[in-house]
């Protein structure tokens, strides 16, 4: 059988009435008469959280900034071989997730002893995001999307990060 430029393999047009549904569109629609899921498809390195029922999912190869959801929310997962992956040469996941799940976007930062020359001036940064002399990882922000549609700061230390609900995909980040 001869394929095409993407790899693809064509097949004989006689099949086309009996071959099944791709399983996205099983996932998404599988009743045609019914509008699609709407799902929130996002890339990166899937990892387990440290709350049960809850995955995460890596956007930087650093691991310092990812989203949280629950498990249950996942509408479907697809592997990504390196050279599709997130960051070149690297594998990761496609996960798609109901549009009405809570997702958590958190970055993190690991704490550094405090620098003599330290004016101790925080822009954007509460008290309570502070780390004390040491190490340790400390969320610098958690942002939430719920069904709602829009964003809000859950940690309260996102400053005057832009956050505005009046279009599809509000917030600092993209939905």
């Amino acid at each position: 059988m001869a394929t095409d430029h993407t790899g693809g393999r064509y097949q004989d047009p006689g099949d086309g009435a009996d071959r099944a549904q791709d399983p996205i569109v099983e996932r998404l629609r599988p009743d045609p008469s019914n509008p699609p899921e709407a799902v929130l498809t996002v890339t990166g390195f899937l990892g387990d959280s440290d709350r049960p029922g809850y995955r995460r999912l890596y956007l930087t190869r650093e691991l310092d900034y990812y989203i949280e959801f629950l498990g249950d929310d996942v509408v479907y997962l697809v592997d990504l071989p390196p050279e599709h992956g997130p960051f070149p040469g690297d594998a990761g996941t496609r996960v798609s997730l109901r549009r009405t799940a809570t997702v958590q976007y958190t970055r993190t930062r690991t704490g550094r002893p405090v620098d003599e020359f330290d004016l101790d001036v925080r822009m954007l940064a509460d008290e309570k995001t502070q780390t004390s002399e040491g190490s340790g990882t400390v969320t610098i922000c958690t942002f939430s999307h719920g069904g709602s549609g829009c964003w809000t700061c859950e940690s309260h230390t996102c400053g005057s990060a832009p956050v505005t609900c009046d279009q599809s995909g509000c917030g600092p980040f993209v939905a």
